[in-house]
């Protein structure tokens, strides 16, 4: 990566595959409220759930090199699916540290249930369908079976705004019936 001059000004580069991404630039504001923040949502290509994980790779790389061009030190992945098809493929190419969503996920969940609890996954079917959470989880100690459901209209609903509160509703007493 020759050429990728940073400093400790550059910006934290941060993608999702459309708007949720946003909350983790909120908390990340937060925690690190002296460090810009430079935001990718793929909303052109959404959503990544239902696309092959080479796919999500290909864009995640694509996506970490626009950022990288324009001087991000570091990058966020702040998306479950993005993350499972791709944090190995960025953490081989983008020069800078590369942090996804599914470790920090799985700890809070270890965190809140122990390893003895009950688990409850509800995310896209390509992060589900992915099995990285299972891993994850299996490796932080839990014993108890991961419960997961897809729940493809969530993406839909939140870039849609959360206008339509029956679909929310729906959607929510729909996917979570397993649990």
């Amino acid at each position: 990566m020759a050429g990728h001059k940073v400093s400790a000004n550059s910006p934290i580069g941060v993608f999702d595959s459309g708007t949720g991404g946003l909350t983790v630039v909120r908390q990340l504001r937060n925690l690190l409220p002296n460090e810009s923040v430079l935001y990718f949502a793929d909303t052109g290509r959404l959503p990544y759930g239902t696309k092959p994980q080479s796919q999500v790779r290909e864009f995640s790389v694509q996506i970490g090199e626009f950022l990288r061009e324009r001087g991000a030190k570091a990058l966020i992945i702040a998306c479950n699916t993005a993350t499972a098809a791709s944090l190995s493929a960025l953490e081989e190419t983008f020069p800078g540290p590369v942090i996804g969503v599914i470790g920090p996920g799985a700890q809070s969940a270890i965190a809140a249930a122990g390893t003895e609890g009950k688990v409850g996954l509800i995310a896209t079917d390509g992060t589900v369908q992915s099995g990285v959470y299972d891993r994850e989880l299996e490796d932080l100690g839990l014993k108890s079976a991961l419960v997961k459901q897809g729940c493809p209209d969530f993406v839909t609903l939140v870039e849609s705004g959360l206008e339509d509160r029956e679909a929310v509703q729906g959607a929510v007493k729909r996917y979570m019936k397993p649990f």
